[in-house]
């Protein structure tokens, strides 16, 4: 299993991450193609970043450190994508290199696909662990 060890780019404001990903998830739509790479991200880590960029975006004064108190109502930026749950643990001990998924998973429930551009933007903003197990091709 690959374990990233770089840092993640510095924060931007929600309302900025969430422009840029609606930017170039249009720009990958209008020029997919068959044969296109997706990845995968776990569908809990997506929504904690839709909860995030949406609130923000609902008007609510952010004091721009994105920590907030506790007991806060308001949604904190996402920790690092972890798409350890998607994998099956059997496999993993078996070879590091042959990673397997979970034969169960749903996509839109457990994981979405991402085009590989919308990936390399998360993932420089999120520095994720499990590299090798959120890439799978998409026909």
């Amino acid at each position: 299993m690959e374990i990233t060890e770089s840092e993640p780019a510095p924060e931007l404001p929600a309302e900025e991450e969430m422009a840029l990903i609606r930017d170039i998830t249009a720009a990958a739509e209008a020029h997919a193609k068959e044969g296109d790479i997706f990845f995968l991200i776990t569908n809990r880590w997506w929504q904690s970043w839709i909860d995030y960029v949406i609130h923000d975006l609902a008007g609510v004064p952010s004091n721009g450190s994105h920590h907030h108190e506790f007991g806060s109502n308001t949604p904190r930026r996402p920790g690092a994508i972890d798409n350890t749950n998607l994998l099956d643990d059997m496999a993993s001990e078996v070879s590091d290199i042959q990673i397997e998924l979970h034969d169960t998973l749903v996509e839109g429930r457990d994981y979405i696909l991402l085009p590989q551009q919308v990936w390399e933007k998360l993932h420089s903003w999120y520095v994720s662990f499990v590299q090798n197990a959120n890439l799978i091709p998409k026909i």
